[in-house]
This record gives C-alpha cells, sequence and structure tokens, in this order.
C-alpha cells in the first residue's frame, strides 16, 4: 500500500471516527475515555514498533482536514496515527475536546472476504497489546482496564469481544 493510500485508509477511519460509522469491511475497535493526552513522541515510538511494511503516518484531523499535529495541541484536535499490519489497516487516535476526557480509539479492519472470527481475535488482541504498551512506556494509568472492544462485520454476530 502507497503511504498515499495508506493516508486515504486513515482518514476513512477518521471520518468514521468523527461520524460513528464503521468502514466497510471486518474489524475491531478499543475505545476508552482518558484524563490526558500521554506524549505524542512516546505514542509515535510504540506505534513504529508495529510497522513492518510501509510507514507510520501521522496528521490532525480535528478540523476535517488532514493536518500536521502541532505542539501544544490546540484546545480541539484529533491527533492520529496510521499504519499497516498484514492485510489489517490500524488507526489510532485522541479526541481532545474542551471540558471532554480525551477519547482514544484505535481501529482495526481488513477488506478480505474470507475474514474469520480468528482473525478478529488477533486484531482485538493487537489492540490490547498496543495499549498496554502505551501504557507502561507512555505512563497512561489504567487503559488497559478501561478499554471497550467493539466488531463489526459479518463474523461478528457470533463473536464476543
Amino acid at each position: 500500500m502507497t503511504p498515499r493510500s495508506l493516508r486515504a485508509a486513515g482518514i476513512l477511519v477518521a471520518a468514521w471516527v468523527l461520524v460513528g460509522c464503521p468502514p466497510k469491511g471486518t474489524g475491531a475497535s478499543a475505545e476508552s475515555k482518558i484524563a490526558n493526552i500521554p506524549e505524542l513522541r512516546c505514542v509515535r515510538t510504540v506505534l513504529a514498533a508495529q510497522v513492518f511494511e510501509g510507514k507510520l503516518d501521522e496528521g490532525d484531523i480535528g478540523d476535517g482536514e488532514n493536518t500536521p499535529i502541532k505542539d501544544p495541541l490546540p484546545a480541539k484536535s484529533t491527533p492520529g496515527f496510521w499504519y499497516k499490519r498484514g492485510d489489517v489497516q490500524y488507526s489510532l487516535y485522541f479526541t481532545v475536546q474542551p471540558k471532554h476526557p480525551v477519547l482514544y480509539s484505535h481501529y482495526g479492519t481488513t477488506w478480505r472476504s474470507d475474514v474469520t472470527a480468528g482473525a478478529l481475535l488477533e486484531i482485538r488482541d493487537n489492540l490490547q497489546a498496543v495499549a498496554g504498551e502505551i501504557e507502561r512506556k507512555c505512563g497512561l494509568t489504567g487503559l488497559t482496564a478501561t478499554l471497550h472492544y467493539k466488531c463489526w462485520g459479518k463474523v461478528c454476530r457470533d463473536l464476543k469481544m
């Protein structure tokens, strides 16, 4: 997948975050409300270890467009990272809004037609492992304990997340 198509896939998932509709395909997500946003340099380091092909892309989609992440973050922003691992496209976002807890959202989506329940559980396990690394390395206390998992696609009917 080229950087341009990887970025487009990330923006597609970002639109899902903003609108609340899952992308076509099959996947799993992990979400949690957190007190504050971790150091993004640390998050970037954790996610870079997940990338086996292509590269880690990032941007702020809080205003509906993909712009560079600013430091410090604006009061209303959605810094995000997206990367591909195997046939799964992953996206991780921190939605920051004044007077609200930060929303941590991490998604894994595949467009394979032969996806199995086992593959979805692997996506969920990856989401959990990344959250654990962010928690340990970036000091985001309590993240893994508060994650809520969701699944979308035909395979999810009989699968408990």
